[in-house]
């Protein structure tokens, strides 16, 4: 994992080496290279990585980071022992939408009805993304099918309602890996196809949903009277 391939420059191997030497306070003669990464691979987890090359400006879209984020990181649904953390979750969510769009959107109150609602229901999960053992974001999927007219054709499918990642989480894989799980999610129950919208002002949201392969199919057009 940590080896020169996943560092752009011999410099930064360098670097790396020893500030991870310092950080775990291991005599370097002691050790040989492969020594080393299997102990450090073996203790490293992405707090101690964020500490150690954090302050590096290649690190956030690094492919140590981004293979150790994801080692440390544990997908599962959600029950109702996370109601809570969800309503703090959604309380963020409705905010940021409120900054982004508050000619459309509020900042609001979640008591815990919602995520109630969607632990519950046989078509809907949440999806909680754990990094380390804390809870980093959620993914709400649901199921649903096409209208039954004629004209339209027919698929069930999965909406991905409402994404959204911790601060301190961002920028680190979380948002990715809840897309995959939604797929994996999307895949174990038959469905044709994952959709979601995102407001226009989202373009780290469209950035990410791009690369994660979605499309754009169709646009909302509103005009104000």
């Amino acid at each position: 994992m940590l080896s020169v391939d996943l560092c752009e420059n011999n410099d930064k191997v360098k670097r790396l080496d020893e500030r991870v030497i310092e950080h775990f306070g291991v005599a370097e003669k002691l050790y040989s290279y492969a020594t080393l990464t299997r102990e450090i691979n073996s203790k490293t987890t992405a707090e101690i990585m964020n500490e150690i090359c954090g302050d590096c400006s290649w690190y956030s879209v690094s492919k140590c980071r981004e293979r150790i984020v994801r080692n440390s990181m544990k997908m599962r649904l959600a029950t109702l022992n996370d109601v809570k953390i969800l309503s703090k979750m959604y309380e963020d969510f409705f905010a940021f939408h409120a900054d982004l769009q508050p000619t459309y959107y509020n900042a609001a109150e979640e008591k815990g009805k919602y995520p109630e609602f969607i632990i519950n229901s046989e078509n809907d999960d949440a999806i909680i993304a754990e990094v380390d053992g804390n809870i980093a974001g959620f993914c709400h999927v649901l199921e649903d099918k096409t209208s039954p007219y004629d004209c339209i054709v027919q698929y069930k499918f999965a909406i991905c309602m409402d994404l959204y990642v911790f601060p301190d989480y961002r920028k680190k894989g979380v948002g990715s890996a809840l897309i995959n799980a939604a797929k994996e999610w999307a895949k174990n129950r038959n469905l044709s196809f994952v959709e979601l919208k995102v407001l226009v002002e989202n373009k780290s949201a469209i950035r990410l949903y791009e690369r994660e392969g979605f499309n754009k199919v169709m646009s909302t057009m509103r005009l104000k009277l």
